[in-house]
């Protein structure tokens, strides 16, 4: 019978299907066309609204296929046909795989191949790529399309979804703020993302099951909106995702020698870190709330009141053990704060600091310096204020070493390597900077740098491009290729920096690519054992 059901929603569907072929086909035109630097404008202009429009096909498709036997529907004919509803649901699911996902997976691999890359390579990331469109959207739009029994009960349904979803989203963030998500921002919210699609999956599998084999609609539809609010509510603590990546290091241990410590030899800066300028109006927090920024939304309306402007400290830290083709990334850091002389372990203070860490590259000539800045919130300043306080900041960073060395022309030149994929240079019309432009098979580069060389040796500063994206091997919905790039400047336009290779000179010079890889995460603390709070007296 599997066979007859599919036979049945072929002769009513494939006008639907040759449709979005072709929107699939276009888009995969478009993107090889696009190129490196997006020379075709047509192309250009196209990948946007066709990757649009193969979302919404696909989805359709989907929708369309469970719809021809609506199963919480009173009038179907499979109801009174000896049919058994898991041929039914193999059916449905095998339409989804030949209509959507096989068309793709050889779109993908052609073009792939046209542009450069291993057939063995661009058949495996094509059938990754393609069963994670399966499994993570076309499987859960067919069980939401499940729940109901025509187009419009499932539009109702599917508003009512994404407004509880946005209402929780909301309350959550203007509460929790950025503790509600404690991920999100960070190298490590692929793990987070991983467990949502694994819920969303699970879920999914049990709507079907309840659907097909019970008709248990109702508690179909309540099950959907507990998941929706578990989208929401239920986060990865920290901790435990940090410990989570850290098992998953390619080299445990190697950053045992690395250490961050206070230099007690430089002065400690203390600043009020009122923005320059107007304050934020509540247009920025709505414009911010609609963008679904919550984060940002709530920020821009405490900065409003100047008395919630945080202290800026900037600490000199003292940062060891690090080789010279080595450099640490801060993935979080928390600060504490406890009363330098008080004998009671509660801590005045407790959260994420938003400063950054400068100077995180390793040197052959010792120790590298550099600056750690902390915000201490208002709330906690007026608490601490002109008091002398012991801060702790808790690390998680991540130790990156270099990988692996390229060269490519500075001017229209090409490079094809399997560490890091198809790479074009252009300088722009302007005149200003080398665009830099990579399409790869697999996971980019976390890390990357660029470094112009001239004649007689001479270069310019490196540009260091670093993403904290630790995801493994996962493509995207839209595009099996991963693409990435850097800016190199070559000239400033206001004549206020000199480069040492001037523009004359690019014909004979070259890029030097160096690509940094991930290789221990690792958690480090920064004791101040005495800081006085306090804007007039320093440290």
């Amino acid at each position: 019978m599997i066979g007859q059901i599919l036979r049945k929603d072929w002769r009513l569907l494939w006008p639907l299907v040759a449709l979005v072929t072709l929107i699939q086909g276009c888009l995969e035109w478009a993107w090889y066309r696009y190129g490196f630097f997006g020379e075709d404008r047509a192309a250009r202009e196209l990948v946007g609204p066709l990757s649009l429009a193969w979302y919404a096909g696909i989805c359709s498709l989907a929708i369309a296929v469970v719809q021809q036997d609506a199963v919480p529907s009173l009038d179907q004919d499979w109801l009174i046909r000896p049919l058994r509803r898991t041929d039914l649901l193999a059916a449905k699911l095998l339409f989804i795989v030949a209509a959507v996902c096989l068309p793709m997976l050889a779109l993908d691999v052609a073009r792939s191949l046209a542009t450069g890359f291993a057939p063995a390579a661009s058949l495996e990331e094509a059938i990754v790529k393609e069963a994670i469109v399966a499994l993570w959207l076309l499987v859960p739009v067919a069980a939401l399309s499940a729940l109901a029994s025509t187009l419009t009960e499932l539009m109702i349904l599917g508003a009512a979804l994404i407004g509880i979803y946005a209402v929780t989203l909301s309350l959550s963030a203007l509460i929790g703020g950025s503790g509600s998500c404690p991920t999100c921002d960070t190298g490590i919210v692929w793990l987070e993302q991983l467990m949502q699609h694994v819920g969303v999956l699970l879920g999914a599998g049990v709507i079907l099951a309840f659907q097909y084999l019970r008709r248990w609609t109702r508690w179909s539809r309540a099950l959907a909106v507990l998941g929706v609010l578990a989208l929401v509510l239920v986060r990865l603590p920290w901790n435990l995702a940090f410990a989570a990546q850290s098992w998953l290091s390619p080299a445990p241990g190697a950053a045992a020698s690395v250490e961050i410590a206070f230099d007690p030899q430089r002065p400690v800066a203390l600043r009020d870190a009122t923005p320059a300028g107007r304050p934020p109006t509540a247009g920025q927090a709505a414009r911010a709330w609609l963008a679904g920024d919550i984060d940002a939304a709530a920020r821009y309306l405490k900065r409003r009141d100047p008395r919630n402007a945080p202290l800026r400290i900037d600490l000199p830290v003292r940062i060891s053990g690090l080789a010279a083709e080595e450099l640490v990334l801060v993935d979080r850091s928390q600060l504490q704060l406890f009363e330098a002389d008080g004998v009671r372990g509660d801590a005045l203070y407790r959260g994420v600091n938003a400063g950054a860490l400068e100077q995180q590259r390793g040197s052959t000539f010792g120790p590298t310096l550099g600056e750690q800045a902390v915000y201490v919130p208002a709330r906690a300043y007026r608490l601490a204020a002109d008091r002398s306080v012991r801060l702790r900041l808790l690390y998680s960073l991540t130790l990156m070493r270099l990988a692996s060395e390229r060269r490519i022309a500075a001017l229209n030149g090409e490079l094809r390597a399997t560490d890091i994929g198809r790479c074009a240079t252009k300088l722009s019309e302007d005149r200003l900077s080398i665009a830099l432009r990579c399409q790869k098979l697999g996971p980019q580069p976390y890390c990357f740098g660029a470094t112009l060389f001239g004649p007689r040796g001479r270069h310019d500063p490196e540009v260091l491009e670093c993403e904290s994206n630790y995801r493994p091997n996962l493509p995207g919905y839209v595009n099996v290729l991963q693409f990435y790039g850097v800016n190199v400047p070559v000239r400033d336009e206001f004549g206020l920096a000199r480069y040492p290779i001037e523009v004359g000179e690019l014909g004979q010079s070259y890029l030097l690519i160096k690509v940094y890889a991930a290789r221990d995460h690792f958690k480090r603390t920064l004791v101040v054992p005495r800081i006085r709070l306090s804007l007039a007296a320093g440290r």
